[in-house]
């Protein structure tokens, strides 16, 4: 007797291609353990249950997605390391490290520009904007998620990645608005499962970047959104804007 499929699982090619794409992930977030990060797999699952990697669904992107891990291998080797390990290690030549950081960082930043609108892109982004920061380059490690982030659909769940990444950067540089920014374009992405915490951290943005409205706006819609059982905001954040309220009334 046939089997029917779930209409709300992925066709068996799909599931393929997602392993190959949830390998790159597992890769750069072995090396990124940030908390922002740490969701990218089970984003990456949910997209896949809601059909939101059909753009992988062509053999096109599933070579994409092949090729990816090949310049992620050949990255690592190029370091010293083995084409198999998540992360690629510090050469001790320093002169050796920015002379391969330097070839791989433009090979990734064409392979993203060559996939632009899909994971591929994102992925190859996220990993240019890690080298581009071992380099000493976080204007040009902004300007490569910014791009992504502008060619990735807007329901994109791992655009919502690209752009808690940039908001981290841009915090780091000082740009509170810009963080504020990202952090809400993330917050309102659908099935995005940090939502809240972007929410937050924006609201945090805001006023730190000496913009108590905004910030006000964001803290209120976050009391409405979830309830305490649902999400609590973390303490240093909720001092600080239960502080601006107090001034506000």
């Amino acid at each position: 007797m046939a089997q029917h499929r779930s209409k709300t699982s992925p066709p068996p090619d799909t599931l393929a291609q997602l392993e190959s794409l949830g390998d790159q992930l597992v890769r750069w977030v072995s090396a990124n353990p940030l908390p922002v990060l740490g969701t990218a797999l089970a984003i990456l699952l949910v997209a896949a249950v809601a059909g939101g990697v059909s753009a992988w669904r062509t053999s096109r992107d599933e070579k994409a997605s092949a090729e990816l891990t090949a310049l992620q291998h050949a990255y690592v080797t190029a370091m010293g390391g083995e084409a198999t390990a998540l992360e690629a290690p510090e050469p001790a030549n320093p002169e050796t490290a920015r002379q391969v950081r330097t070839e791989y960082v433009e090979r990734f930043v064409s392979f993203a520009r060559a996939h632009a609108g899909t994971p591929a892109q994102a992925l190859a982004a996220l990993e240019a904007s890690r080298i581009y920061e071992a380099l000493d380059a976080p204007d040009q490690a902004r300007e490569v998620l910014q791009e992504a982030a502008n060619e990735l659909p807007d329901d994109s769940a791992v655009r919502a990645v690209v752009l808690r990444r940039l908001a981290v950067l841009a915090e780091a540089a000082g740009d509170y608005e810009a963080a504020a920014m990202a952090n809400v374009a993330a917050a309102n992405t659908p099935g995005y499962p940090q939502r809240l915490d972007a929410l937050a951290d924006a609201a945090r943005c805001w006023a730190e970047a000496a913009k108590p409205d905004e910030a006000l706006a964001l803290y209120a819609r976050l009391k409405s959104e979830a309830s305490p059982d649902q999400y609590r905001v973390p303490p240093h954040i909720e001092a600080r804007l239960a502080e601006l309220e107090a001034r506000s009334n």
